[in-house]
């Protein structure tokens, strides 16, 4: 049986989302890369030197040439000469550098210093050396070091510390006072240091970096670390190097040739060229990196974010704390009925028969948000149930009302009862196994549940089923009549049966269920979640009528996908917009398309009263 030496480390979330943003076709906000190419000059560089021939292994140390010049970079910038070939060393990648920087100095039952948070690879290379990590918290607003509990941490085991600045994910910068400070607390003790500075050239309005390599007193006892993907925007690439004094390298290269030996030889090769011919590039990121952080910053600036601009990276740090759920007062056959009505379709669909107890009683909640929760819920029961029923009910308790799902399905262990709500994690057996899902659904139940307030309660036995039960505050009047539920009908009979309608949304579970909704009412449903498969789906012909999201992925919306649509078949199409946005802005656009507007969460009494209102005029 296998013994891990990092038995509290999966995959990483860096992983999960990153083939995540993938397969959805989203924008990946996890991890530190561009969204734009590397200059043009140095890809070409790649080319012109796999051409030549440089493909062979480069030296272990790099290749001198880009040694050199990494050199000339130190002295431009910092003000201190290096030697190429004892103090320069090329890696592959900066996360490389840093490994081997820790094998090198850390000994089983060494402590080293780490501020939080912090790169998620530091740990990790620590424990593999058998040491062992002192975790200090940056104090917040601005993420700076806490001296006091520094001092703390530093212990005669203590071995080595970690610092990053420009700061990952914060931006914050460590100054020269700062290092000072840290000069002073390790002085006279056998403390090495390792400076992560891959964003080194990504500081802002006017302020220099200041590298360890300017400091006379720390440089002689650590490792500095830069990266050529963060520079050059090719963070693929995986090069990086790290500098050192001579002894403090030669121990270092000593662990890297066993480790990845040497780096991708046309590329070292690409950079050298770069980097000799083209000095300017250094010199003009932080403005360049500026008017983007400058851009993003003043578009949320009518938000209720609230920031401070980030000093330095191309990270971005908001308090969301403003943001609060829309409360109002609602009738419980408000809330459930359309969900209810929804799911009947989703369980006949799977085998199950869906019960609904809908007491009238009224509640004080986001709509919108209570609605999220409770999609997510009943569509894990059907998922999770291989037969038997669905029961989505609500009871009082005191001053409050305790809104349940319940299924008999087969249930959870008790040890899993927690991991369930944690990103990423699925259970694997049965009818779910063959859905496509990425485990994130319980997880944002428990986001939601948290901003609202709410606690979730789960009860689960293995072979039986489980409940998941929220409690919502009362509100101790009348419940409210829910208008405009009946049933519209039009003179001359119903207008729906046979009836060709295209539904686009960038949820499939509500496609799913609004494709069960209409196919009771006898309409013939396509569905899609953008404007390209909405034409795939319609294969020439017109549809009579289209219910359409407004807010589609990718920033596009319902507007934009119908009026290319209209364009597409030269004819003013039925359309029924469906939005939970209740914006100025929203409401603005739909008026000058001229659509019906119906928000979620949709009553199924109002969208038949809808489409038999545009459908009977055709």
């Amino acid at each position: 049986m296998i013994q891990s030496k990092l038995p509290n480390v999966g995959t990483t979330i860096f992983t999960r989302m990153s083939q995540l943003a993938a397969e959805c076709g989203a924008i990946n906000l996890s991890q530190g890369f561009p969204d734009f190419d590397g200059p043009p000059e140095l890809r070409e560089a790649v080319g012109r030197h796999i051409a030549a021939g440089h493909n062979q292994y480069a030296p272990m140390t790099g290749l001198p040439a880009l040694r050199e010049q990494v050199a000339k970079k130190i002295e431009q910038f910092y003000g201190r000469r290096v030697s190429a070939d004892s103090e320069v060393t090329i890696t592959p990648g900066a996360t490389e550098a840093i490994f081997s920087a820790i094998q090198a100095l850390v000994h089983p039952g060494d402590e080293v210093v780490v501020l939080d948070p912090s790169y998620d690879s530091y740990e990790p290379s620590v424990q593999l050396a058998g040491g062992r990590c002192v975790h200090v918290p940056l104090a917040l607003p601005d993420f700076s070091i806490d001296w006091q509990r520094m001092a703390e941490a530093i212990g005669p085991r203590t071995r080595l510390v970690i610092i990053n600045t420009p700061h990952n994910p914060s931006g914050a910068l460590i100054n020269r006072e700062e290092l000072d400070r840290l000069a002073a607390l390790i002085r006279d003790r056998d403390i090495y240091l390792i400076s992560d500075e891959v964003y080194e050239h990504l500081v802002f309005d006017g302020v220099a970096h200041t590298s360890v390599l300017s400091h006379d007193e720390l440089y002689p006892r650590s490792f500095v670390v830069s990266s050529f993907g963060k520079t050059y925007h090719v963070t693929g690439w995986k090069t990086g190097y790290v500098v050192a004094p001579p002894a403090l390298s030669a121990e270092l290269r000593k662990v890297h040739q066993y480790v990845n030996f040497c780096g991708v030889t046309p590329l070292q090769w690409a950079l050298a060229d770069y980097m000799a011919g083209h000095p300017e590039h250094l010199r003009q990121l932080p403005g360049f990196y500026q008017a983007k952080r400058d851009l993003f910053c003043d578009l949320l600036l009518d938000s209720r974010f609230r920031f401070t601009r980030a000093p330095g990276t191309y990270f971005q740090c908001v308090d969301y704390s403003a943001i609060r759920p829309d409360l109002d007062d609602y009738s419980l056959d408000e809330l459930l009925a359309p969900l209810a009505s929804e799911f009947e379709e989703v369980a006949r669909a799977a085998g199950l028969a869906l019960r609904a107890r809908i007491p009238r009683l009224a509640v004080r909640t986001d709509a919108r948000l209570l609605s999220r929760i409770l999609r997510n819920l009943l569509s894990n029961a059907c998922r999770y149930t291989e037969r038997g029923s669905v029961l989505l009910g609500a009871r009082r308790r005191g001053g409050k009302v305790r809104l349940e799902v319940w299924d008999t399905g087969r249930g959870i262990p008790a040890d899993q009862l927690q991991a369930i709500f944690l990103e990423f994690n699925q259970l694997d057996a049965g009818r779910a196994s063959e859905r496509r899902g990425v485990g994130l659904g319980l997880a944002i139940v428990d986001r939601i549940a948290g901003i609202l307030g709410y606690r979730i309660e789960v009860h689960s036995t293995p072979g039986r089923g489980s409940l998941f039960a929220i409690e919502v505050p009362l509100v101790r009047k009348p419940a409210r009549p829910a208008p405009g539920e009946a049933i519209a009908r039009v003179s001359a009979g119903d207008p729906l049966p046979g009836r060709r309608l295209l539904v686009v949304d960038n949820e499939t579970e509500i496609l799913f269920s609004m494709s069960a909704l209409l196919g009771q009412w006898g309409c013939e449903v396509l569905t899609a979640t953008d404007l390209e498969g909405a034409r795939k789906a319609l294969d020439g012909r017109a549809p009579d009528a289209i219910l359409v999201d407004y807010h589609l992925d990718h920033g596009a919306t319902g507007c934009q996908l119908l009026g290319a649509l209209r364009e597409d078949y030269g004819a003013e199409i039925a359309a029924v917009m469906i939005t939970a946005d209740r914006s100025d802005d929203c409401r603005r656009a739909l008026a000058r398309l001229g659509v019906p507007l119906l928000n979620k969460p949709l009553k199924p009494g109002k969208l038949r009263a809808a489409l038999s209102a545009l459908l009977g005029e055709l």
